[in-house]
C-alpha cells in the first residue's frame, strides 16, 4: 500500500475591491405647477436618482492541505461586499492542477467548488472546495491553484484622467496626451504631450489613468514621475512598454497591463516602491508574488524585461 502524505497547495490571500462610484448624487428635476381657484388641486412629480458604489471582497485560503489518507482537501471561500442587483461575483478555480516533487513524475490533482457565482443578496455567503489528487505517493508535493475573479455587469471606465473619488477630469482627447512618443530627460516634463506635462500641469488631482485601446505602445519616459498617479489601466491593444515609462511614479499602487503585451522595457517601474498589484491576463499578482510574475512573463516569452518592481 503507498503510504499518503500532507501536501501543502499555495494559494494566494486575494482580497478584490471594486469601486465604481465614489459619490452619491441625487437629482431631482425642477416641476413647474401652476394651478387656478382656490379649490384648484393638481400634483407633480420629481425624479431622484441616487448612485451608489458597488465593492466586493473575496477572501480565499493561503494554504490548503491535502490530507494524507484520503488524499482529498478542502478550501473554503467567502465574498462579502454590495453590488447593483444586476452584477453578480465569479469566482472560478481552475478545473485541475499540477503537483510536483522532486526525482518524482508530475501528478494531476482535479478541482470542483459548490459555488462560484454571488448575486447581490449572496454576499457574506460562503461556499467549499475539494481537491482530489489520488495518485499521491511518498514525499512532499506542491502546486499553485489559481482562481479567475470577475465581476460580471460592471461598467468598463472610458479612457481618461480620473480623481482619487472616481469623477472623470478629462476624457482622453481632452487631456492631450501623446503616450506612444518617445520622450527624454530634456522634455518628459516639459513637452505638453507628455503625461508628467498633463498630469502635473493641467490635471495635477489625477490619480487614475485609463487609456483608449487606439494605442498600441507606450513610449520612454511617457508618465515618468507622475507623483500623483496611483492607478493605471493599459488596454490589450499595447504590445510594447518602452522603457522608464511609470519610473518614480512614487505613489503608483495598482497596475492593470496588457494582456498581448511582447516587450518590455528597461526599469519600467523603476523607484515604484508602493505597487501591491499587477493585473495580466486575468491573474492578478501581489506585492509578494513578484517572482512569480517574472516567471509569468518569461513563459509568455515577453523580451527585455529587465523591469524594476521594487
Amino acid at each position: 500500500m503507498k503510504k499518503k502524505t500532507r501536501k501543502k497547495i499555495l494559494s494566494t490571500l486575494l482580497i478584490c475591491t471594486l469601486v465604481l462610484a465614489n459619490s452619491v448624487n441625487v437629482l431631482a428635476t425642477t416641476t413647474e405647477i401652476q394651478g387656478s381657484g382656490t379649490d384648484a388641486k393638481d400634483t407633480g412629480s420629481s425624479i431622484v436618482e441616487a448612485d451608489m458604489p458597488s465593492w466586493y471582497t473575496v477572501t480565499i485560503p493561503k494554504k490548503i492541505i491535502i490530507d494524507s489518507e484520503s488524499a482529498l482537501g478542502e478550501y473554503m471561500v467567502n465574498v462579502t461586499g454590495d453590488i447593483a442587483g444586476n452584477m453578480k461575483v465569479h469566482v472560478v478555480p481552475e478545473s485541475n492542477i499540477t503537483l510536483t516533487q522532486e526525482g518524482k513524475d508530475d501528478i494531476t490533482a482535479t478541482i470542483s467548488q459548490n459555488k462560484t457565482s454571488w448575486t447581490f443578496n449572496e454576499m457574506g455567503t460562503n461556499t467549499s472546495g475539494n481537491i482530489s489528487a489520488p495518485d499521491l505517493s511518498a514525499g512532499m508535493w506542491n502546486g499553485t491553484l489559481y482562481f479567475d475573479i470577475t465581476l460580471e455587469g460592471a461598467l468598463a471606465l472610458a479612457p481618461g484622467l480620473y480623481d482619487a473619488n472616481g469623477v472623470m477630469l478629462a476624457t482622453w482627447e481632452e487631456a492631450g496626451i501623446d503616450a506612444e512618443k518617445t520622450y527624454d530627460y530634456s522634455n518628459y516634463n516639459t513637452d505638453r504631450a507628455s503625461g508628467n506635462y498633463v498630469l502635473t500641469n493641467k490635471y495635477p488631482e489625477t490619480t487614475k489613468v485609463v487609456m483608449p485601446s487606439t494605442i498600441t505602445k507606450i513610449g520612454f519616459m511617457a508618465f515618468r514621475e507622475c507623483a500623483n498617479l496611483q492607478s493605471v489601466i493599459i488596454p490589450n491593444s499595447v504590445t510594447l512598454i518602452e522603457g522608464s515609462a511609470f519610473e518614480q511614479c512614487g505613489n503608483l499602487v495598482n497596475v492593470t497591463l496588457s494582456d498581448n503585451l511582447e516587450e518590455v522595457g528597461y526599469q519600467i517601474f523603476y523607484y515604484v516602491s508602493g505597487i501591491e498589484s499587477i493585473t495580466w491576463k486575468g491573474r492578478i499578482y501581489t506585492d509578494t508574488e513578484k517572482d512569480e510574475f517574472n516567471q509569468a512573463f518569461k513563459d509568455a516569452g515577453i523580451t527585455d524585461s529587465e523591469y524594476t518592481w521594487i
